[in-house]
């Protein structure tokens, strides 16, 4: 069972037939009308069914199902007053419906998807996948950006750095971005047949990927840097991908083993994290920030007019453990940034802005402030942005995103979690010289900015900031 908000349905129950001018209810066959059924319009949300007016809630038709839609988004989205009425008779399903009816001058992240595979990725990671993460680099060429622990790919010995020479025996400069992203795309059961540059050992190997549900890793590495002129002097690094359920149990270890190494920073990697759950944000930041934070306002949410405000503070139990969290109690923070980190991610800098100094390396965020309460209606999964948070500033996260402390890039040549890794490497020199690196001829070819030209980002819906029902 997917563990979010229910649906309101936009009224529920059976009520008195209600007079309305609504195109959607003007326009709708309800498929249990008969030639005798009295004529009568219902609220947004509900159906005729014999005279009476019903919740269209899980009536599974598709006009049942576009009603609800309709009756979903006018009681909880956001910009429920700024919806413009289209014919539900003009879209197929109710899913194009939905998408239709979304205000897109201010919406560019609600989305819907099957309620099965919401299910799979928010509570397991469970995803179709080869298990990678694919990038082009300053000089257009395709390259491995990340791989998947466990996955077929790191199985054949496939790395970070990685240079894609052809995909099914088509070389790769014969083939256009659009016939690239397609076959990269994975299908199931499909098989990729690829041959890979590896710079490092100096040539050529070849694999065979087959699209799979993999359990994709949200904390895939942790460790401890030391520093060569002071062993006491500690700097944890953490890899963060996913909001999701299985997180918090891989966090909490990281957190325990940082704080039993008694690390003096923490760089917080999340270069590749879109968001989701948000309750696992407060969790980390709240380990992050401790006796700090402990008892203060994590996020105040700003609903539709219909709907009061609501306040979470930040946690000082796990969930659904309820184990205490171990607390860090840093001063500041080192989070490295890319273009992808939205959302819940974004919110763990919005949320501990006002309590500690955050030090953001890489890129730009995306600027998401907005989050959503994810709600299941017959076989589909609907994500509207319901509300907009802040933090206990009344800040929010601005919607063009959290410019870098530090502008920096990734050097795909060097390992993740390597100290010479283009954003932990400016991060490591900020820290030491509380300053940003400038790039120069003296410098390090390892602190050189290496431009992703253009990532190959991950699918829109995991942008994300989703608050579970049983944390609200």
């Amino acid at each position: 069972m997917f563990g979010l908000l229910a649906a309101c349905g936009g009224g529920g129950g059976d009520t008195e037939p209600q007079q309305t001018t609504n195109q959607l209810q003007q326009s709708t066959n309800n498929p249990s009308n008969t030639a005798t059924t009295p004529i009568v319009s219902c609220r947004l949300g509900q159906i005729n069914m014999n005279g009476v007016c019903r919740s269209a809630e899980n009536v599974c038709t598709a006009d049942a199902e576009k009603i609800w839609v309709r009756g979903f988004l006018d009681d909880t989205y956001l910009w429920y007053d700024e919806i413009k009425d289209v014919k539900p008779a003009d879209y197929t399903t109710s899913r194009h419906y939905f998408d239709a009816l979304l205000v897109k001058d201010k919406d560019r992240f609600s989305y819907t998807m099957s309620k099965e595979e919401a299910e799979g990725f928010f509570e397991s990671g469970l995803q179709l996948s080869y298990g990678i993460l694919w990038a082009y680099d300053q000089d257009n060429y395709l390259r491995v950006r990340f791989v998947e622990p466990n996955s077929m790919a790191a199985k054949s010995g496939i790395v970070r750095g990685d240079y894609v020479a052809s995909l099914n025996n088509q070389e790769i400069n014969t083939l256009s971005f659009e016939q690239i992203e397609q076959l990269l795309k994975p299908q199931p059961l499909v098989q990729l047949s690829i041959k890979l540059l590896d710079v490092g050992k100096g040539y050529y190997k070849t694999a065979v990927l087959t699209g799979q549900n993999l359990v994709t890793s949200p904390v895939p590495y942790y460790h401890v840097l030391t520093n060569n002129n002071n062993v006491q002097d500690k700097v944890g690094y953490l890899l963060f991908n996913d909001h999701i359920a299985t997180a918090t149990d891989k966090l909490l270890e990281a957190v325990s083993y940082f704080k039993q190494q008694q690390i003096s920073d923490l760089v917080l990697d999340l270069r590749f994290n879109s968001g989701g759950y948000i309750y696992v944000a407060n969790e980390l930041a709240a380990m992050i920030g401790g006796n700090k934070t402990a008892g203060k306002l994590f996020k105040h949410y700003v609903y539709n007019k219909k709907y009061s405000t609501d306040y979470e503070y930040f946690e000082t139990k796990s969930y659904p453990s309820n184990q205490t969290l171990p607390y860090l109690n840093l001063n500041r923070l080192f989070v490295l940034t890319t273009k992808e980190t939205c959302s819940a991610s974004e919110t763990i800098i919005n949320a501990l802005s006002p309590f500690m100094q955050v030090i953001r390396i890489g890129e730009t965020t995306c600027g998401k402030p907005y989050g959503m309460s994810g709600t299941n209606n017959c076989d589909t999964a609907y994500f509207a942005i319901n509300f907009k948070g802040e933090n206990a500033f009344g800040q929010s996260v601005p919607t063009i995103g959290y410019a870098p402390t530090c502008l920096a890039y990734e050097t795909l040549s060097d390992a993740l979690g390597s100290p010479q890794e283009g954003l932990l490497a400016n991060a490591l020199y900020y820290r030491e010289n509380n300053t940003c690196f400038v790039n120069n001829s003296l410098q390090s070819v390892k602190m050189a900015n290496s431009t992703l030209i253009r990532p190959l980002v991950k699918p829109q819906w995991q942008r994300n900031m989703i608050i579970l029902g049983d944390k609200k």
